[in-house]
């Protein structure tokens, strides 16, 4: 019986692309996580005023 080695080819293809994909576009991802952080932040934020008081 003949091997292809597909899994490990496929993971290893598909890995360099994500990381290509990754470094390309940093500022945007960058950008994003930003964005992500200040909404969790005023979320937070925002919980923790409406809270009751103990």
């Amino acid at each position: 019986m003949d091997r292809t080695r597909l899994i490990g080819v496929w993971s290893a293809v598909e890995t360099a692309y994500q990381h290509r994909l990754i470094k390309e576009r940093a500022k945007e991802l960058a950008a994003a996580r930003r964005e992500h952080d200040d909404r969790l932040r005023r979320a937070t934020e925002v919980l923790r005023s409406s809270a009751p008081s103990s």
